[in-house]
């Protein structure tokens, strides 16, 4: 009875070994990092609109002294929802 129950278990663990050993056979996942040379570095991108907007972060949008921020605002919204009519 003791040797049927280590057959069975050494048939499950070799059954698990090549089940295993086919997966990483059959695994085709490229393992090495690429380097993305189509997307410019930050600094090249940079955006005025961007500094302005880290300038007025902390304000809020309700905050009445700042046309500044308020025209920064709007000019993001303009171009994040796509609109063509700069400076409504």
């Amino acid at each position: 009875m003791d040797d049927k129950r280590t057959l069975k278990i050494v048939v499950i663990a070799v059954l698990g070994a090549v089940a295993l050993a086919v997966v990483i056979a059959f695994d085709t996942t490229d393992r090495t990092p690429r380097q993305d040379v189509s997307a410019p570095a930050v600094s090249d991108r940079r955006d005025p609109l961007d500094a302005e907007l880290a300038r007025c972060r902390d304000l809020g949008p309700d905050d009445p002294v700042d046309a500044r921020c308020r025209a920064a605002w709007a000019e993001s919204n303009r171009r994040f929802f796509g609109d063509d009519k700069p400076g409504r």
